[in-house]
């Protein structure tokens, strides 16, 4: 199955994401960002990417979201086992 997830909004200023991601059998999961700008203009850029088996356990990224007013975007194809968890502040 895939599937994108989009953040309620943009954030303000310096943020923190972190998320832990399962992915046992494989498949991707990529993490993108976009300043509020139109979008012609500035296009989501990826920022983080895994892709294949990441074994039966649980996996943490984290990552400081500098600058302006930025939204997150994710978007996976999972093959058969995927779950993702994140928190923004």
């Amino acid at each position: 199955s895939s599937g994108v997830l989009y953040s309620g909004g943009y954030f303000k200023g310096s943020s923190c994401l972190r998320f832990y991601y399962h992915m046992r059998t494989g498949g991707y999961l990529r993490v993108f960002t976009k300043e509020a700008v139109p979008k012609k203009t500035n296009p989501y850029v990826l920022i983080w990417e895994r892709e294949g088996p990441q074994g039966n356990k649980w996996n943490v990224m984290e990552t400081s979201l500098l600058g302006g007013i930025t939204k997150v975007r994710w978007a996976g194809v999972c093959v058969f086992f995927c779950f993702c968890y994140f928190h923004l502040w």
